[in-house]
C-alpha cells in the first residue's frame, strides 16, 4: 500500500495491519457511520461540513495508490456516493452553500484537478497546472478554503517520488475561475511544496508545507496580506527532516500539524509535531502521542481544535486541543485506521474524521465526535 501524500509513503513499508477494531462507538468517543461498499477499496481525504444534515468527503479508489476520484455525500442520515470528473484522486473539499461546494486534486501526472458540485453534479474547471514542472512531479491540489462563493483559494505540490524536487502550487478563486498565484521562494530552499491553506479573510491567509534545503527538510509556513506571500519563520524543529501538513485557524490563533523525523530516514521514529502562531511567533506546543504523522486538522469555532493522523501500525491518532492542552481522543475508533482529514460542524462542537478502515478491501471510513 502506498500512502496518498506522496511524503509520507516511505511509511507505508512499516505499516502493518494486524487486526480490525470494532466500529461500534464507545461513549463519549467516535460513532463510525456507514459508508458506501466500494471495490476495490477506497480512502476519504478528507471533507467539508456546511451543517449537521449537509456536507462531503472526498477521496480516491485504491489500486497501489490514486486510482480514480470519489466522493461522497452527508444528507443527516447517510453517506450517498455521487458520480465525479474523472482524474486520479480528489484530495480536498469545501462546501460554500445548500447546492455548491468546490473540490481539488490529482487529474493527472501533467495536470492537477478542480471541480465544482453545481446543485446536481460535479462539473470539472480548469485548473491552472504551471509548466516546467519537476520530471515524474505530480501536481496535486491538496487543500481548498473557502471565504465566500466567489473567493477561495486552493495550495498543493507537484512532487517527485524521490522526494528530492517539487514545485509548489497556489492557486485563488473569484467566482468563475482558478487562477495561479506567485509563490515566493524560501529563504536557503532548494525546493518548496504546499500542503494547507486557511483564509480567515480577503488580507489574510495562510499557507503551510515545506521547504527541502542543503541540511535537510524544514517546516514552511507563508503569510498573505491581501497584497502577497511573504514567508514568516517558524519555531525550530530540531530535527533534519521536519514538515508541516495542515494549517487551520481558530479565533486569533493559527495552527500548524505536520511530523517530525528525527533520524532523518527512519519511519518508525516519524513523530507528530505541532506550531501555534499567537499572533507575534511560531512556538512549538507538545502533544500526547510520541509517535506517527499528522494529516489533518480543524477548529469547531467554541475553541476546540482537532488534528487527525496515524501511526506506523496503522493506529489512528485523534487529538484535541481544549484551551491548555493536546488529549487524543480515540475512542470508538477502528483498533487500524489510517485517519487523514477531519472537518467540523459549523455553530457546533461536532466533528467529523475521514480515511480508511485497514479491513480487506480498505474501505472509506467516516466517523463523528460530539454534537
Amino acid at each position: 500500500m502506498r500512502i496518498r501524500l506522496r511524503a509520507a509513503a516511505v511509511l507505508a513499508t512499516a505499516v502493518v495491519f494486524t487486526g480490525f477494531g470494532s466500529a461500534s462507538a464507545a461513549a463519549p468517543g467516535w460513532t463510525v457511520t456507514a459508508t458506501p461498499k466500494l471495490t476495490p477499496g477506497y480512502v476519504l481525504n478528507g471533507g467539508s461540513m456546511l451543517s449537521a444534515n449537509s456536507g462531503w468527503a472526498v477521496g480516491y479508489h485504491l489500486d497501489g495508490m490514486w486510482a480514480g476520484t470519489v466522493a461522497l455525500r452527508w444528507d443527516g442520515k447517510s453517506w450517498q456516493r455521487t458520480p465525479t470528473p474523472k482524474g486520479l484522486t480528489l484530495s480536498a473539499v469545501a462546501a460554500t452553500g445548500d447546492k455548491s461546494a468546490l473540490a481539488v486534486g490529482l487529474k493527472s501526472d501533467k495536470a492537477s484537478l478542480a471541480a465544482r458540485w453545481d446543485g446536481a453534479k460535479w462539473v470539472e474547471l480548469p485548473s491552472p497546472t504551471p509548466g516546467g514542472l519537476p520530471a515524474g512531479a505530480d501536481p496535486e491540489l491538496s487543500s481548498i478554503s473557502v471565504l465566500s462563493e466567489n473567493d477561495a483559494w486552493a495550495a498543493g505540490c507537484a512532487q517527485t517520488d524521490d522526494f528530492t524536487a517539487g514545485a509548489p502550487l497556489l492557486n485563488r478563486w473569484n467566482g468563475k475561475a482558478w487562477s495561479a498565484v506567485a509563490v515566493p521562494k524560501p529563504a536557503n530552499a532548494n525546493f518548496a511544496c504546499l500542503r494547507s491553506v486557511a483564509a480567515r479573510s480577503a488580507t489574510e491567509a495562510w499557507a503551510v508545507g515545506y521547504a527541502g534545503t542543503s541540511a535537510g527538510v524544514r517546516p514552511l509556513a507563508l503569510r498573505w496580506d491581501g497584497a502577497k506571500w511573504a514567508e514568516v519563520a517558524v519555531a525550530a524543529t530540531g530535527a533534519p527532516e521536519a514538515k508541516f501538513t495542515k494549517v487551520v485557524l481558530s479565533g486569533k490563533d493559527v495552527w500548524a500539524v505536520g511530523f517530525v523525523d528525527p533520524e532523518g530516514g527512519n519511519p518508525l521514529a516519524l513523530a507528530p509535531h505541532v506550531q501555534r502562531w499567537d499572533g507575534a511567533k511560531w512556538s512549538v506546543v507538545p502533544v500526547p502521542a510520541k509517535q506517527g504523522l499528522l494529516y489533518g486538522a480543524a477548529a469547531d469555532g467554541k475553541g476546540g481544535v482537532y488534528a487527525s493522523g496515524y501511526t506506523s501500525s496503522a493506529a489512528p491518532l485523534a487529538l484535541k486541543w481544549n484551551g491548555s492542552a493536546w488529549a487524543e481522543v480515540k475512542a470508538g475508533l477502528p483498533a487500524h485506521a489510517l485517519l487523514m482529514g477531519v472537518a467540523a460542524v459549523p455553530g457546533t462542537t461536532k466533528v467529523w474524521a475521514f480515511g480508511d478502515d485497514a479491513g480487506d478491501p480498505q474501505q472509506g471510513l467516516a466517523a463523528h465526535l460530539g454534537g
